[in-house]
């Protein structure tokens, strides 16, 4: 089986990538990636290389490459466009019950290769920053011309832009309405496209209750229910910190006996709701 047959070029699919520059490549640096993606449920290896791999997620399909001589690797997704329209807005507070379940959450295979490849950064390098992060602009994607050179924003950048509520960049930094990039669109797991947002209005804080590595934590309700609220304010200039707070978000929906319920972006800060669905089982 060749790659090109498994990689479509259709009109109607959409694609996000990421790229990492490493300053060296630790020896089996590949082979934990691929343990560790195949022993993620749901996925499916279509094709296996030396160096790279195709998989499957439910209607989207990933490949990642390594170039060892460049210590350059690339990662692409692929889905139908239909099937991605940004962020989980909703305009109230979402029902809430004692022992209410998780949302229906939209899973996004960017979202778990990359942090695939970050937990074995984390392991091989004694810092992050020592690796260059660049997200590829989801326009050069789709066109073939440019699809194998396309231009790349910074991960800092797209950080920013998400942490500013910044709806969109542009292609070459050249602010023209054709060249017009949605971030949530561009890097799906950077904007929380898979977590759902509720109104402002539907939130009522009522007191701090304490302070953490991220920020204020708060008592509030949303809904008539109970929540307890994480705040992160002022930091997102440090992507280290915006990294653990978004994988709190990410990995916090899973735990059990907790249910977090969303993120809210407001003009200054990211805020967590978490409800304690079963105190007898939470730590």
């Amino acid at each position: 089986m060749q790659f090109h047959s498994l990689w479509s070029d259709a009109a109607n699919q959409s694609r996000q990538g990421r790229v990492y520059h490493f300053p060296f490549l630790p020896m089996g640096f590949f082979g934990r990636i691929l343990v560790r993606l195949m022993s993620t449920p749901d996925i499916y290896g279509r094709l296996f290389w030396r160096n790279g791999m195709v998989i499957d997620f439910e209607d989207q399909r990933g490949f990642i490459l390594f170039d060892p001589e460049e210590l350059v690797c690339t990662i692409q997704v692929q889905q139908r466009a239909e099937s991605f329209a940004g962020p989980m807005a909703t305009g109230s507070a979402p029902m809430l019950g004692a022992k209410a379940p998780n949302p229906k959450v939209r899973r996004i295979l960017l979202r778990t290769i990359v942090d695939t490849v970050d937990s074995v950064v984390d392991i091989c390098y004694s810092t992050s920053s020592a690796v260059v992060r660049l997200v590829p602009c989801t326009h050069c994607l789709a066109r073939p011309e440019s699809a194998a050179t396309p231009f790349y924003f910074s991960y800092q950048e797209c950080v920013e832009a998400v942490f500013r509520r910044r709806a969109v960049l542009f292609c070459h930094h050249i602010e023209s309405p054709s060249r017009m990039v949605h971030v949530a669109h561009l890097a799906p797991d950077i904007a929380f496209a898979d977590l759902p947002i509720v109104q402002s209005s539907t939130i009522n804080i009522c007191e701090e209750i304490g302070r953490g590595g991220f920020g204020a934590v708060y008592r509030a309700t949303i809904g008539g229910v109970e929540v307890a609220v994480k705040e992160l304010a002022g930091l997102a200039a440090a992507v280290e910190i915006f990294d653990e707070f978004q994988h709190e978000a990410y990995i916090m929906r899973y735990v059990h006996g907790i249910l977090l319920l969303c993120y809210l972006l407001t003009n200054h800060s990211y805020l967590l709701f978490v409800v304690v669905v079963d105190d007898d089982d939470c730590i």
